[in-house]
């Protein structure tokens, strides 16, 4: 049963970024980047049509809990991969996968052919091909589930989930994670996590997921209680240390926030990621700019070469610090660098703004309203932009 425990760091990483979304603004999608592609890019003749009014279909039925439904609508559409359309290809890799792992991989190769520069897609495969070799078809089950989590494919993930529970109902890990899945899909997971809680008190999955499900229900001290167990079980799992952070977030303790942030960066002093999310959380509340987070900012940078990365959040902490000129340097050499990166474009429009240079402000605002795909700032700039045009 060890191996059960397994967790790959890229749930929850993807996780723990799911937590912090209301309190960061951020967020992922990989279907959003199809749909958004074939809005722009796919000329809707009859076959593409066809497809698009379909899909969400497939959606419907794993909601319903309806498997065989989706595949039997994505069975129809099988001959349309044909006519080279990613969407589909990608769909259905993942309906094959649930028959066989080999028989989804080709279908995905093929989506990833069609959109070569999509990594996550990349790492789907090789995911799938690790899983393929996986005997255990219950612990097989859960690396497909997870793998699918990852994509932000709750709802297949669900059903990969439920199989798992069934084949082995004393599975904490799965009954956890099946939770965690009815959660993401805005079903009530409390059942399924409180009996993978109950099964296996010391696992990690099951304290955090139930941890993460009482938080979001108004619940922050019960969390941060599950949270601070799955810490003392895996104390070097820096993304525990976020989570427990938002807890206290949710509960009004930005002070405790702080500490358990501070608490990660001494317990795994050589990861980046806790640093991101702190400096985001700094950023976010604006708190000890020059105290703690342009030390952090030079500690990553020590750690690793994140190029316009630093001048991203140097950029970032002048702005709210009122360093309104070094601000404007240190985010125009983001975006001469990456044009295509939203939040220096966003940022350097506010700064602008407070330069009184209006045509380099709306400018830097129409490129953001391009960019920004997920409407993470269009609400603000679409404010901004009334007041100023």
């Amino acid at each position: 049963m060890l191996r059960y425990e397994r967790i790959h760091k890229s749930i929850w990483l993807l996780l723990s970024s799911i937590l912090l979304v209301e309190m960061l603004r951020c967020g992922l999608s990989y279907r959003a980047y199809f749909e958004g592609k074939a809005d722009i890019e796919m000329g809707l003749v009859d076959a593409e049509s066809l497809i698009q009014r379909t899909i969400p279909k497939v959606e419907t039925a794993l909601l319903a809990n309806d498997l065989a439904g989706a595949l039997a609508v994505l069975d129809e559409l099988e001959t349309m991969v044909l006519d080279e359309n990613a969407i589909l290809a990608y769909e259905l890799g993942i309906a094959k996968s649930y028959e066989q792992i080999d028989l989804g991989l080709p279908y995905l190769k093929e989506a990833q052919r069609l959109s070569p520069e999509n990594k996550a897609l990349e790492q789907l495969i090789e995911k799938f091909t690790l899983i393929e070799m996986e005997e255990d078809e219950s612990y097989q089950a859960i690396l497909l589930g997870q793998a699918l989590g990852a994509m932000n494919e709750w709802a297949w993930a669900r059903i990969a989930f439920e199989k798992a529970v069934t084949e082995t109902p004393d599975y904490a890990e799965g009954w956890a994670f099946l939770g965690k899945a009815q959660e993401m899909i805005g079903m009530d997971g409390k059942e399924a996590l409180l009996k993978g809680y109950h099964l296996d008190s010391q696992s990690v999955s099951a304290l955090v997921f139930l941890g993460d499900y009482y938080v979001t229900h108004e619940e922050p001290i019960q969390g941060t209680s599950l949270y601070r167990k799955a810490i003392e079980l895996d104390a070097t799992n820096d993304v525990l240390y976020a989570s427990l952070a938002y807890g206290y977030v949710r509960a009004g303790d930005l002070q405790s926030a702080i500490e358990a942030f501070e608490e990660g960066l001494v317990a795994v002093p050589y990861s980046t990621d806790i640093r991101h999310a702190y400096l985001d959380f700094l950023l976010f509340y604006e708190v000890y700019l020059e105290e703690k987070a342009l030390p952090v900012v030079e500690e990553l940078g020590a750690l690793s070469d994140y190029g316009m990365t630093i001048n991203l959040y140097t950029g970032r902490i002048d702005l709210a610090l009122g360093n309104f000129e070094n601000a404007k340097v240190y985010l125009e050499s983001v975006v001469n660098y990456e044009p295509d990166n939203l939040k220096a474009q966003f940022y350097l429009g506010v700064c602008l703004m407070q330069l009184s240079d209006r045509e380099g402000a709306i400018r830097s605002f129409e490129n953001a309203l391009e960019l920004d795909k997920d409407l993470i700032y269009t609400d603000q700039i679409n404010s901004i932009m009334d007041t100023i045009k």
